[in-house]
């Protein structure tokens, strides 16, 4: 056989495995990437049920205490909002 031939049969089979690999790579990727997204999901609901308590002990803590607690809500939410918009752009 040619040696041009075999040469390029030679790279078309390995262009296909290189080809195979990939897919399987992405299969991979997006499998570990949804299982990634849900767990911020699972993470980022916790951390809503929490603020919402937060709030709830905001409304009723006093003159005096209110505003330790308002800054402890302030963090969380901006937390919250942070993983939502990585989240939403991923």
């Amino acid at each position: 056989m040619n040696p041009k031939v075999e040469y390029l049969k030679q790279l078309e089979l390995e262009i296909a495995e290189a080809d195979q690999s990939l897919e399987s790579l992405k299969n991979r990727y997006q499998a570990v990437r949804e299982s990634a997204q849900h767990e911020e999901i699972e993470r980022l609901e916790t951390h809503l049920a929490s603020a919402r308590i937060r709030l709830q002990d905001l409304a009723l803590a006093t003159e005096e205490g209110w505003q330790d607690l308002k800054v402890m809500l302030e963090d969380a939410l901006h937390g919250i909002r942070d993983s939502l918009q990585k989240l939403l752009q991923s």
